[in-house]
């Protein structure tokens, strides 16, 4: 499985980011919405940069159902849907964290509120992670020579990269996860075969 891992941080003009993002946001509970702090697919940064939300073709809030049914099929406990859900909470908000410059040309959090929505979905402390994003790591006299760390401010385009890599990263794992459930809720019965079924979404590659 290939995944398209700049989608989750910018789709091109005209396009939809991954679908479950959308299905999420239409077809979450009231309770579920409070509880992630969900809006509408136009107030998150990760989403509105192509300006396309909505497909005729596709029911968002059927196909959430549909997913979630597929889950509990498949063999998600409720404990690991909640994860799922909770990790694309983590990157919506972790994409609406926007940065400003701040003393001697580094860059701080404008709006801290997002970046603490993402800290609770992702389980970690917000200070640190605010370090993360707007500081590097910087160490001198490699080779065997006694060497120095240093923490380097980031400026605002540098703090931009570091949270998009983090969003891109997160997805990544996430969905590296879920291809390995799905492979093992298929060898479930242990049944041999001798076919391969490859399923491709990515104009541009060939199997």
């Amino acid at each position: 499985y290939l995944l398209e891992k700049s989608r989750v941080i910018c789709p091109g003009p005209g396009e939809r980011n991954y679908h479950f993002f959308y299905q999420f946001l239409s077809g979450a509970d009231q309770q579920t919405s409070q509880y992630y702090q969900l809006y509408s697919a136009s107030d998150f940064f990760y989403l509105n940069q192509s300006g396309c939300y909505q497909v005729n073709t596709i029911d968002d809030v059927k196909e959430y159902a549909e997913c979630v049914q597929s889950m509990n099929t498949i063999g998600f406990t409720q404990q690991e849907q909640q994860d799922v859900h909770t990790i694309i909470a983590g990157v919506l908000h972790l994409g609406n964290t926007h940065f400003q410059e701040g003393g001697k040309g580094g860059a701080q959090v404008a709006h801290p509120q997002e970046l603490q929505l993402a800290a609770t979905y992702f389980q970690v402390d917000p200070q640190p992670l605010t370090k993360a994003l707007t500081f590097r790591v910087v160490q001198t006299g490699r080779g065997g020579g006694r060497g120095s760390t240093y923490n380097v401010p980031q400026n605002v385009e540098q703090a931009g990269g570091a949270r998009d890599a983090l969003a891109r990263d997160v997805y990544s794992k996430m969905f590296d996860w879920l291809v390995a459930k799905v492979n093992a809720a298929l060898q479930k019965f242990g049944m041999q075969h001798q076919c391969v079924v490859g399923i491709l979404d990515i104009f541009g590659f060939e199997i």
